[in-house]
C-alpha cells in the first residue's frame, strides 16, 4: 500500500487547492459523478487529487488548477469498489496475480477469508498470503480463521486454536476474524468459537458470520454472540431476516452459487439497502479473467432490476461503512474508503458503461494503476503438501454392503440416502451413481472413506482434487476403482491438483503445486487450464455449470446436509458422523 500522510497533516493543504492557493496533483473534469453519499449521478464534475486523497469531488464551477488534468468527458467516476468476502485461494493463482486482476476491474479493497491455505499450513499459509498480496495496492483486511479445521469433529493439515488466534490479533495486528462456520458450537457456547469472538471484540476487530438453514431464534442467538455479518443467504426470507436483525447481509455473486435474484426480491421488502452487500466469496480462475470479481457482482445486480447506483453503493460506501467497525491499530484508512469526498483515500474507478461496468481506467490512491509494478506468480515456499500413507490402488476403492449416498441437490445443498450394495458396485449411467473417496493428504494417517455419490453426472472415468473444502483432502469420484486409482496417483505426482482421467489417460489436469490449492501461474494461464479441466469433465459426461466448485464443497461439514471426510460420512444436521 502507498505510505500516506495523515488527513490530519494535509488538511489545510487539501483546503488550499479548493481556495484555488494550491494546484492540485491530478484533476480529472468532466466527469459524471456517481454519488453513492447522496445516491445520483451528477454530470459535469471533476475530482481534485492532492497529496493521494481527494481535495474536491463536485461541478466543475470553481476554478482548481493542475500539474496533470485528464479530460474524462462521457465517463462515470465511482470510489474502489470493496468486497467484503472473498478467498483468494479459489482463483487458483497466487494473491499478487488476483490482486492484478480484481484491480483493473476496479476492486481496490478485498477482505479475504484464508482459511483454505490455513487448513493446510496453518498460521504459516495464512502469513504468506499476507506477505504476497501486499507487494501490490489492492487494500487488504486480512481475517483469521476461525475455523481450522472447519469442526472439531475432523482432521486437517494444521489447527488453530483459540490461543492463537489470540496471538494473532494481539502480535500481527489482523483486523478480522473470517466467517465464523461453526455456527452450532457458537449456538451451543462452547468454549473454543465463544473465545476467538472474545478475541476478536476485544482487539477492534471485524466478526465474519456464515450461518444457513436455521431459524429466527437461532439467528438473534448467534448474532448475539458478537457475529456482525452473514453471506450463507440462500434465499430471499434469509437475506430479509438477516437485514431485519441489524446484520450486515451479503449476497453473493460466485462461480457456484449467486443469490444477487434473490437480493433483487429482498429489496422489495426492504428498500432500505444501506445493510446489504455485494460480494463474490468463491470465483474460479476462468471466471476472474473472463468475467471480473466485484465489478461482476454489480453488473449481475443491474440484469436483476437494480438501480445501477443502488448496487454500486452495494459495493462501496455500504461495505466501508462496515469496515469503519475496525479499530485496530494501522487501519485508520478503513475510515478513507468508499466515497469519493473530500479527505477520503483517491481510490477512483472511471467506467465508460455504468450499467455495464465497463472499466476504462482505475486510480488507486490518485495513481493510475499503469504506474504501479506486479511481479509474476510463485509458489515457493507453499509447496510438497500432499502426504499420502501409501500408493493407492484399485482395492483401496471396492464399496459394498449397505452404503452411504451424498445426493447433491439444488445450489451446493446435498441429501442423503442409504443404497444396498449386497454384490459390490457396478457402474450403471441410467441410476448417475458414482464412488466417491476421501483421502487423508495431509499427515499420511491413511484415513480413507467411502460412499456412493448421486448428480456429478460422470459417466465414464474418474476424477479427484485437492481442493476440498475446507480441509483439502484428496476427493476422488469414479464409474470404476481402476481409474480412481489412477486420479490419485497423478494428484499425488503432481504435488496437488484437478485431474479427470478415463480409461488410464489424463484427459485434462490442472497443477496446483501450492498447498494444493494454488497453481504457479498467470491468471490467464490458470483459466485456460480451468477451461480445459471443465470440458474434460464435460466428456466424462458432468454437466454441472461448475462441476470442480460444486465436487469441492462435498468435503465441507458446515453446509447442509451431509458430507464426507476421511473419517466417514457427516451428517451437518446431527453434527454428527453416521454409523
Amino acid at each position: 500500500m502507498t505510505l500516506i500522510k495523515p488527513l490530519h497533516e494535509v488538511n489545510g493543504s487539501l483546503a488550499n487547492v479548493v481556495m484555488g492557493r494550491e494546484p492540485a496533483d491530478f484533476l480529472v473534469t468532466g466527469v459524471s459523478l456517481v454519488n453513492v453519499c447522496s445516491g445520483e449521478i451528477q454530470p459535469g464534475c471533476m475530482i481534485a487529487v492532492k497529496h493521494n486523497r481527494i481535495a474536491y469531488a463536485g461541478p466543475k464551477g470553481i476554478r482548481i488548477d493542475a500539474e496533470d488534468v485528464l479530460n474524462a468527458q462521457g465517463l462515470f467516476a465511482t470510489p474502489g469498489f470493496i468486497d467484503l468476502h472473498v478467498h483468494f485461494e479459489s482463483t487458483q493463482v497466487p494473491p499478487s496475480e488476483y490482486a492484478k486482476a480484481a484491480l483493473f476491474r476496479g476492486e481496490t479493497v478485498a477482505l479475504p477469508d484464508c482459511h483454505e491455505i490455513a487448513n493446510v499450513l496453518g498460521t504459516e499459509g495464512i502469513m504468506w498470503m499476507k506477505e504476497n498480496v501486499e507487494r501490490t495496492p489492492l487494500k487488504v483486511v486480512m481475517g483469521v480463521p476461525s475455523c481450522v479445521p472447519a469442526t472439531p469433529f475432523e482432521t486437517a493439515g494444521a489447527a488453530i486454536d483459540p490461543e492463537e488466534v489470540e496471538r494473532l490479533f494481539s502480535e500481527e495486528r489482523l483486523p478480522a476474524l473470517a466467517e465464523m462456520m461453526n455456527f452450532p458450537g457458537v449456538l451451543a457456547c462452547h468454549e473454543d468459537p465463544i473465545q476467538k469472538i472474545q478475541s476478536a471484540l476485544r482487539h477492534g476487530a471485524l466478526v465474519e458470520g456464515h450461518i444457513s438453514g436455521q431459524g429466527w431464534k437461532e439467528l438473534a442467538a448467534y448474532f448475539a454472540s458478537g457475529v456482525m455479518t452473514c453471506h450463507e443467504s440462500l434465499t430471499t426470507e434469509d437475506l430479509v431476516n438477516r437485514a431485519r436483525l441489524g446484520i450486515m447481509t451479503y449476497a453473493r455473486a460466485g462461480s457456484g452459487w449467486d443469490e444477487v435474484n434473490e437480493l433483487a426480491e429482498a429489496l422489495k421488502v426492504v428498500p432500505d439497502h444501506r445493510l446489504f452487500c455485494l460480494v463474490t466469496d468463491d470465483r474460479d480462475p476462468g471466471d476472474v479473467f473472463g468475467m471480473g470479481t466485484i465489478d461482476h457482482a454489480i453488473r449481475r445486480a443491474v440484469e436483476e432490476g437494480i438501480p445501477p447506483v443502488e448496487a454500486v453503493q452495494m459495493a462501496t460506501i455500504n461495505p466501508a461503512t462496515h469496515l469503519t467497525r475496525i479499530r485496530v491499530p494501522g487501519y485508520g484508512w478503513v475510515r478513507e474508503v468508499g466515497r469519493l469526498a473530500a479527505g477520503y483515500r483517491a481510490d477512483i474507478v472511471l467506467l465508460s458503461d455504468l450499467e455495464e461496468v465497463r472499466v476504462d481506467r482505475v486510480l488507486v490512491d490518485g495513481i493510475p494503476l499503469s504506474d504501479y509494478d506486479f511481479l509474476g506468480p510463485d509458489v515457493s515456499g507453499i509447496t510438497d503438501t500432499v502426504h499420502l500413507a501409501r500408493e493407492l490402488g484399485p482395492e483401496d476403492f471396492e464399496i459394498s454392503g449397505d452404503v452411504h449416498a451424498i445426493v447433491m441437490a439444488e445450489k451446493f445443498i446435498t441429501n442423503h440416502e442409504v443404497i444396498p450394495l449386497p454384490d459390490g458396485f457396478s457402474f450403471d449411467s441410467e441410476k448417475d451413481l458414482v464412488i466417491l473417496a476421501c483421502v487423508e493428504r495431509h499427515r499420511g494417517t491413511g484415513e480413507i472413506s467411502l460412499c456412493l455419490l448421486k448428480g456429478l453426472g460422470i459417466k465414464e472415468g474418474a476424477v479427484a482434487s485437492t481442493v476440498a473444502h475446507d480441509s483439502h483432502q484428496m476427493l476422488v469420484a469414479g464409474t470404476n476403482v481402476g481409474d480412481m486409482a489412477f486420479a490419485a496417483s497423478k494428484i499425488a505426482e503432481s504435488g496437488g491438483g484437478i485431474v479427470a482421467v478415463r480409461s488410464g489417460e489424463v484427459l485434462s489436469m490442472i497443477e496446483l503445486p501450492g498447498a494444493g490449492l494454488i497453481g504457479n501461474a498467470t491468471l490467464e494461464e490458470m483459466a485456460e487450464q480451468s477451461k480445459s479441466q471443465k470440458s474434460a469433465w464435460r466428456k466424462l459426461g458432468c454437466e454441472l455449470h461448475d462441476p470442480f466448485m460444486l465436487f469441492g464443497l462435498l468435503g465441507l461439514t458446515v453446509i447442509p446436509h451431509v458430507r464426507i471426510t476421511p473419517k466417514g460420512v457427516f451428517s451437518v444436521d446431527q453434527f454428527q458422523y453416521l454409523g
